[in-house]
């Protein structure tokens, strides 16, 4: 889809609620949102170096996706 996206110049945008490391590859631009806010916005390449800089490091050997996953989760109801 994203060679013929490419191909054509046309957007793709998906939903995607946990993809796979090899699928997070091929992403070029992510938007990460919790509780209904965007919590980053930009480049999936850099989205290791963003998190790193505000001190959630993705571990080594770990799928970013799944440590966003983690790390943005909220338990419901929430705390006070």
């Amino acid at each position: 889809m994203r060679n013929l996206a490419r191909k054509r110049g046309k957007t793709v945008i998906s939903t995607i609620h946990q993809p796979s490391s090899e699928a997070f590859a091929t992403f070029d631009r992510l938007i990460l949102m919790c509780d209904g806010y965007i919590v980053y916005q930009g480049l999936a390449k850099y989205s290791s170096q963003y998190f790193k800089s505000i001190g959630w490091e993705v571990p080594r050997m770990t799928n970013p996706a799944d440590y966003y996953m983690t790390v943005l989760s909220i338990s419901y109801p929430k705390s006070k």
